[in-house]
């Protein structure tokens, strides 16, 4: 007996492709009652409903977490940036100061009126 299943959403992850075929999930939703009665299938249609909504809400959190992720991982690597930004900004500062300096010293003590 093969069973085929096709997921009701467009959203696929790992968990789901484990949930979808696994033996308990294909057993208690593929096993179909001999007798079916006008409660039984309201109610079933009710819980393919809740699982569907549940299913969505899962997809929802899962992408918001993914998304929060991955802004908390940009936003680190911006404040490294900032930090190697700043860090150069203070060498390239004191080079410049530095050699400055050292091109003045050189101007004043060679020109013919100096000491």
């Amino acid at each position: 007996m093969q069973i085929n299943y096709t997921k009701p959403d467009r959203w696929t992850t790992m968990n789901d492709e484990y949930r979808y075929n696994s033996p308990k999930f294909i057993m208690r939703h593929s096993a179909q009652p001999a007798e079916t009665t006008a409660t039984s299938t309201g109610s079933r249609s009710f819980e393919t409903q809740f699982m569907r909504m549940l299913q969505r809400v899962n997809v929802t959190v899962e992408q918001n977490e993914l998304r929060l992720l991955d802004q908390e991982r940009r936003e680190q690597t911006e404040l490294e940036w900032k930090q190697v930004a700043l860090v150069m900004d203070r060498l390239l500062l004191w080079i410049f100061i530095i050699l400055t300096a050292i091109s003045t010293t050189v101007i004043l003590r060679g020109s013919p009126y100096g000491p």
